[in-house]
């Protein structure tokens, strides 16, 4: 079927190359035919290029689309001098999707990092936050962030080193019910206390470098997972219960311990919600609670609202979505790495 679809140059060129893919290279054989095609290919590659290319201006990007599911195969790809824009990206998502529709292959999820194109690009095709998919061709396709860059742990820390983070919890603090203030000083004075001890400490990795990052430890992501994690809210909950570390203080690892919970989830691979998602398992509730976490988050002070803040919404929202289809289509689990075309 696939031999139908392409040109017959194509197809000898690629039967050569099945052919002989698990020979080694001096037992390579190819047949006059092949040997003559690749002669002419070579002799007119500068011509091909000047006759194919769009403007004479040398390619220094490559937009690549990828499907991914038990395995990666990249699709398509599209060299050019410059950033592709969203309307044409539109364009592309499209035609790449008919195309693999046309091949017999389901596509139910589109992936995509928070560049600033990809958003408007999803904008266009009609998708929101409250509403992440679009429709192609009468079908609906969910759209949804990467975890690792909607989670964007780095962008989050960053933030949080400037600026106190005003969020939902059930405990009370600066004499405001219901709304707390999670601030970085209190993991700072954690650190300081738990070093105190020369006996036992809560967090032995935790270092200075993970509170007061350079520039070029502020781009590790180790560091940062290292810092909002659940070891860390644990340890400062065992202070403020010996009275060691003020009691504001569990705001703050309340947060610390949702966001470990929230990476573990998408990507980690220990503790029970590294499990596939299920009806009987603790994501969904995990993910209304951050939702909500999410939407009413403020870092105090800041003139701006973090890309990130929508997309976190954005992305738990296309997940819950995804999961409603599959109960749906009668299917009992959600891989924790679900994606399906990916482009990059």
């Amino acid at each position: 079927m696939l031999m139908k679809n392409v040109t017959p140059t194509f197809a000898l060129l690629l039967q050569a190359q099945i052919k002989n893919v698990k020979k080694k290279t001096k037992g390579r054989r190819w047949t006059t035919e092949e040997k003559v095609t690749a002669l002419r290919l070579y002799k007119r590659s500068p011509t091909c290029y000047r006759l194919l290319r769009r403007s004479p201006q040398i390619a220094s990007h490559a937009l690549v689309f990828m499907l991914v599911g038990k395995i990666k195969q990249p699709v398509a790809y599209y060299l050019s001098s410059e950033y592709v824009t969203a309307d044409r990206l539109a364009v592309l998502i499209k035609e790449i999707i008919l195309e693999c529709r046309a091949a017999g292959l389901s596509i139910p999820v589109l992936v995509c990092d928070m560049d600033g194109v990809n958003r408007r690009a999803l904008s266009m095709l009609g998708a929101t936050v409250e509403k992440p998919s679009i429709i192609i061709d009468n079908i609906e396709i969910i759209s949804m962030y990467d975890p690792p860059h909607f989670l964007n742990l780095k962008c989050f820390r960053n933030l949080f080193l400037k600026y106190d983070i005003e969020c939902t919890t059930e405990i009370t603090s600066s004499n405001k019910s219901g709304i707390g203030d999670a601030k970085w000083c209190h993991i700072k004075t954690f650190y300081e206390l738990d070093n105190q001890n020369s006996n036992f400490v809560f967090t032995p990795g935790l270092k200075v470098e993970h509170l007061n990052p350079n520039s070029k430890q502020e781009m590790k992501l180790k560091l940062v997972a290292q810092t909002l994690n659940h070891t860390v809210a644990t340890g400062m909950m065992a202070k403020i219960s010996e009275g060691a570390l003020t009691s504001e203080a569990a705001v703050t690892a309340g947060v610390t311990s949702n966001m470990d919970k929230l990476l573990i989830l998408s990507t980690a691979t220990l503790t029970i919600q590294a499990t596939n998602l299920k009806q009987t398992t603790p994501h969904l509730q995990l993910f209304k609670n951050m939702k909500i976490f999410f939407k009413t988050l403020k870092f105090v002070g800041s003139t701006r609202t973090p890309p990130s803040k929508e997309g976190w919404v954005w992305t738990l929202n296309a997940i819950e979505l995804l999961w409603n289809k599959l109960q749906e289509a009668s299917k009992a689990s959600l891989k924790r790495k679900i994606v399906i075309l990916k482009h990059e």
